[in-house]
């Protein structure tokens, strides 16, 4: 059972992520990612953004940099946003994903 909640929690938390994913009102920003938690729990996420050379490249993986994961409380939105000194190189056909996590997963795995 506790299994199943979890799994139904997480479906439920990154679809309401993307949801709330926005880039309205960024003064500026050559590209952003705004992501609102509507839940009752602090949640983690990592953009799968990854430096190379001179600038960021969209990829589905999980970015191996610790530096990089943001923290939103209960009903805060965080904007990101990567100005034209930041590039970020994408394409229409690029995927990117937005990787969320529980607080609990953050103390035991790091």
């Amino acid at each position: 059972m506790y299994k199943i909640y979890l799994r139904i929690s997480a479906i439920f938390y990154v679809a309401l992520f993307f949801c709330g994913a926005s880039c309205e009102n960024t003064a500026n920003a050559a590209w952003c990612v705004r992501v609102k938690n509507n839940s009752e729990k602090d949640i983690y996420f990592v953009v799968g953004l990854n430096w190379i050379n001179s600038g960021y490249y969209p990829t589905t993986q999980l970015p191996n940099d610790s530096t990089r994961i943001w923290h939103v409380k209960p009903h805060q939105a965080m904007p990101l946003n990567y100005y034209p000194a930041k590039k970020v190189y994408d394409n229409s056909s690029d995927s990117i994903a937005l990787f969320v996590f529980d607080p609990d997963t953050i103390a035991k795995y790091t």
